[in-house]
Formats: structure tokens, C-alpha cells, sequence
């Protein structure tokens, strides 16, 4: 079954495969990220993120996960201008699964 960990992500989770070696899962309003190893057939969990994320967008590719997230602000929210509609809280994230290695930015 699942870890503890995975299943209080459920709500919101994000889910990607990263090549043959790995499934990623994260989200849930959490700041979690669990790696299930295909080959060692085992939950793991990697650096958590600065930020919570739930419902982002994910992608793995050549050994990385990459992932994008954002709460848009509504338009009540936000003073008078063009960006009406612009993320709160904007976060890109690059991980390298292999070694643990990752990085963020704003997204701007």
C-alpha cells in the first residue's frame, strides 16, 4: 500500500513518472515529496519544498522532475491593473533525483 506520507497528498496530488526509475508524487497542500524507486521497489521521501503545492504541473525528464504551481489571486484580490489574474504564489521547482539536488525560482 501506500505510505502515510503519499496518502495525506491525495487531495491535490501530483503525479509523474521520471524515465524507468522513478514515480514521483507530491502536492496535496503539503511541502512533501515522496519517490517510489522502481527498481529498489520502495517509498522515499526527497527534499521538501519551500513552498506547499496542490494541483501543479509536473514532468519528469532524463533523470529530473520538473514542476510549476501557482494559486491564482482573484480578481476581487488584486488592485486595479492588467494583471488581474496573476499567481499568488508562483513556484517552478527542478529536481535531480539521483543525487537530491534541486532548485526553485518564482516563475516570473
Amino acid at each position: 500500500g501506500l505510505p502515510s506520507s503519499v496518502q495525506a497528498m491525495l487531495t491535490g496530488i501530483s503525479l509523474t513518472s521520471v524515465g524507468d526509475d522513478f514515480l514521483v508524487a507530491s502536492g496535496g497542500g503539503t511541502h512533501s515529496v515522496m519517490v517510489y524507486s522502481v527498481s529498489n521497489g520502495s517509498w522515499s521521501a526527497a527534499p521538501a519544498m519551500s513552498h506547499a503545492q496542490r494541483d501543479s504541473c509536473t514532468v519528469g525528464c532524463r533523470g529530473y522532475w520538473f514542476s510549476m504551481t501557482g494559486d491564482i489571486v482573484k480578481e476581487h484580490e488584486l488592485s486595479p491593473g492588467p494583471f488581474q489574474f496573476k499567481p499568488a504564489d508562483r513556484q517552478v521547482y527542478r529536481y535531480n533525483l539521483s543525487s537530491g539536488e534541486h532548485c526553485e525560482n518564482n516563475g516570473e
